[in-house]
C-alpha cells in the first residue's frame, strides 16, 4: 500500500513537471512580447505537450518583428 502511494506520487511529479514546467518560459515569452521584445525565443524539450504552443509563440514573435521591420523603413 505504501509503495502503490510512493508510486502514485512519482507518477504525478513527473506528469505535473511536464505540463506545468513549460509555463513559465511560456509567460516569459508573452512578457517579452508585452514589452516590445520581438526576438525573444522560446525553446522547450521536444516531447513538451505545449511545444506547439512554443513554436507559435515564436512564429508570431518573428511576424511582430518583421511589421516592426517594415514600419522603421
Amino acid at each position: 500500500l505504501i509503495f502503490m502511494g510512493i508510486l502514485i506520487f512519482i507518477i504525478t511529479i513527473i506528469f505535473l513537471h511536464r505540463v506545468v514546467g513549460p509555463i513559465r518560459p511560456i509567460l516569459k515569452h508573452l512578457e517579452a512580447l508585452r514589452v516590445g521584445n520581438y526576438t525573444h525565443k522560446t525553446h522547450l524539450r521536444f516531447n513538451d505537450e505545449i511545444n506547439e504552443v512554443a513554436q507559435k509563440l515564436n512564429e508570431l514573435s518573428d511576424h511582430f518583428a518583421s511589421q516592426n521591420t517594415k514600419k522603421s523603413d
